[in-house]
């Protein structure tokens, strides 16, 4: 499905289950520069009650590149809205991983009243000093992993060796079960730069507290950016759930069999069983 946005870029979305529920989710992938397909995996979520719909985000896979090279927030923002209408949605269950939750926090603070809940996965921090104090510590363990002959430099040209050589980045557990789409997604350097550029010195902190939704936060407790990002977006969404992932590295699969139960649950029920005030964690093996 191609769907156009307010500059003239074309996003190539994808749609599992039902968009006739009017029950949808939008998925935000992360990277920047990535394309969607290793999060499919999210589309068990779909079905004749529910819809998973995730894009490439603009300049990325096989959506096209914003002549006027604006990729900031109301870029993306404008993006978002534009794969919500074209799908039908009055109002979506957004989710956003890794740096796509820079996006969903956004956008969740610009236009509450489209957002049913709110899901951020392996979340970039709320504030550029959060995304930096991650991004250093992620490229120590990367670094080290490359010192130590985890991970080869340079990376294998074909794109899909590229991905498997950096599992042992992105998993606790490198031989983790993965489906064959997580090789499929493909990596643009110049939009990851520019995105990362437009974004600017950000500091959601504040306009965050607009959201007054259901929020749900999720990490990994392996994740090589660390937790501190995702409990400083639980301290920013004061009504959200922080769920600590054991054994689980920066990646939808190691965590899944505890994810998903809850993931559903808190869909279905619009939250009720989870803390309206900040500081409760859990931790699920």
């Amino acid at each position: 499905m191609q769907v156009k946005s307010t500059d003239g870029v074309t996003l190539n979305v994808r749609v599992a289950g039902n968009l006739a529920s009017g029950r949808v989710m939008v998925v935000l992938h992360g990277g920047p520069g990535y394309s969607h397909e290793y999060l499919n995996g999210l589309s068990q979520l779909a079905g004749d009650d529910f819809a998973v719909v995730s894009f490439d985000q603009r300049g990325a896979g096989k959506s096209s590149a914003p002549v006027n090279a604006h990729y900031g927030f109301r870029a993306q923002v404008s993006d978002i809205e534009a794969v919500r209408q074209a799908v039908g949605a009055e109002r979506i269950h957004l989710l956003g991983y890794s740096f796509g939750s820079i996006f969903a926090q956004y956008y969740a603070s610009e236009r509450p009243w489209r957002v049913k809940s709110l899901t951020l996965y392996n979340g970039t921090g709320p504030s550029k000093a959060c995304f930096d104090a991650a991004d250093k510590m992620a490229t120590e363990i990367y670094e080290r992993l490359v010192a130590d002959k985890k991970v080869p430099r340079p990376l294998p040209e074909d794109p899909k060796e590229a991905m498997r050589a950096e599992l042992p980045f992105y998993f606790r557990n490198p031989k983790s079960k993965i489906p064959s789409d997580y090789f499929d997604a493909r990596f643009k350097l110049e939009t990851a730069m520019k995105t990362v550029e437009a974004a600017g010195k950000w500091n959601l902190r504040k306009s965050l507290t607009r959201y007054k939704g259901p929020a749900f936060v999720v990490v990994g407790d392996s994740d090589p950016f660390g937790v501190d990002s995702s409990k400083a977006i639980h301290r920013a969404i004061r009504q959200s759930k922080l769920m600590i992932l054991k054994n689980t590295g920066h990646n939808i699969y190691e965590g899944a069999d505890a994810f998903y139960p809850r993931m559903k649950h808190f869909i279905d029920c619009a939250d009720p069983v989870f803390s309206t005030t900040a500081g409760a964690v859990d931790t699920f093996s």
